[in-house]
Formats: C-alpha cells, structure tokens, sequence
C-alpha cells in the first residue's frame, strides 16, 4: 500500500528531527512566527521524534496526556513545557525582541 503525500511527510519531519540541530531550527522557527497551536503542533513533532513512550517515562507524564497538552487544543503548563524541552535536550530562553 502506497502511503499519501501527507504520511510521506510526516515521516521525512520526524526522520529529520532526530537530528537535534534540525530540531533546534525548526523550534525556534515556530517559536518566532508560530501561533500558540502551530508551537504546540511543533512541540509534539519533535517528541514524537524522540519518541513520545521515552518521554513519558522520563517526565513521568502519562503518554496520552501528553498527546492531549500538545494538540492545538493544548493547555500544557509551563513546568510540563520546560520538562518536555529539558528531556529532549533543549532549553527555553528569552531575547529582548527587536521593536
């Protein structure tokens, strides 16, 4: 069965966000010009890549809670944000914006 142009890539973005640099710049991309979903949307791939199972065990976060937190419906608090971040090898910083 041939997969659709959607699953095609969806699996090329996760592949490439095994790579923690790729990962880095697709955050931070979001971060800058994303809505609170697409961050959210964003956060998800890039655990999925890590492996969702992985970290629910290592954030001690129920693995469907964290499917739930990081749907574009999404309400994660911050210490479930920075703990997603921190067991996936990233870290949230502030920069003074440019206006």
């Amino acid at each position: 069965m041939r997969k659709t142009a959607a699953k095609e890539f969806k699996a090329d973005l996760l592949e490439k966000l095994k790579n923690p640099k790729f990962a880095e710049h697709y955050l931070n991309a979001v971060f800058e010009d994303g809505s609170r979903e697409e961050i959210l949307l964003a956060l998800r791939d890039v655990c999925e890549a890590r492996g969702m199972s992985n970290l629910a065990r290592k954030t001690k976060i129920n693995r469907k809670s964290l499917y739930v937190a990081l749907s574009s419906k999404g309400n994660p608090t911050l210490a479930t944000l920075l703990s997603l971040l921190s067991h996936s090898g990233f870290r949230l910083s502030v920069q003074a914006s440019k206006a």
